[in-house]
């Protein structure tokens, strides 16, 4: 069986935000109105979830439907970008612990990842200072 990769992003998403709530697949199931194999069928990305179910999933989760979809195409094309100039500069343990960073900052809750990235904006800032 192949899986679709939005499927399988959307599914980790809701397996990340269910566990930090410390939420069985049975106690989402039943916030959403659905089986507890449902929701593993969504976790695992083997079912593409109907627009009114991707809708209650956040509501229960109290996060936005936009945090358990892909990044948008503009986004990733940008970072696609970030990536190959990364790769060109970076040696083999940078480009790891780059591509460790990306993953998680696209795991976070939309609140968390403005955090993240303000921090990184900050070091980024004090370095490019210090270089003057």
């Amino acid at each position: 069986m192949e899986y679709k990769k939005e499927n399988i992003f959307t599914g980790n998403k809701i397996r990340s935000y269910r566990q930090k709530r410390k939420w069985t697949q049975q106690d989402l199931a039943d916030r959403i109105g659905v089986k507890g194999n449902s929701v593993s069928a969504y976790e695992r990305g083997a079912v593409e979830i109907p627009n009114s179910k991707l809708k209650a999933l956040a509501e229960a989760l109290e996060i936005k439907t936009s945090d358990l979809l892909p990044v948008e195409n503009e986004t990733q094309d940008e970072l696609s970008g970030y990536i190959q100039e990364a790769k060109s500069r970076l040696d083999e343990e940078q480009m790891k612990f780059f591509e460790m960073l990306l993953k998680k900052s696209l795991s976070l809750e939309e609140s968390d990842r403005e955090h993240f990235f303000k921090n990184v904006r900050m070091a980024v800032k004090f370095f490019d200072e210090d270089k003057k």
